[in-house]
């Protein structure tokens, strides 16, 4: 059997369509985290612009009671956060 080597032209022509494909990979992922980004600027803008009462409740220790953080937003007014118990 005869072992060919690689000539510099192939191990070019490979570090090419590998870089090729690195970059592709690198483009892809770049939009998806650009149209993420958008995304949930469109839905925060949307909250804000919408009458919303979201809650986010945390559970600080088991034994406490719950502490809520409402966000509340209406068209007349700005955003307010404020706490509950």
């Amino acid at each position: 059997m005869k072992i060919t080597r690689y000539t510099p032209e192939i191990i070019t022509c490979i570090k090419i369509i590998v870089i090729t494909i690195f970059i592709t990979i690198i483009i892809i992922i770049t939009i998806v985290i650009v149209v993420a980004v958008i995304t949930t600027i469109m839905i925060i803008i949307s909250v804000i612009q919408s009458d919303v009462d979201l809650k986010w409740c945390v559970n600080l220790v088991a034994r406490e009671p719950v502490h809520c953080i409402s966000l509340r937003s209406t068209r007349s007014t700005p955003l307010h956060l404020h706490r509950t118990n």
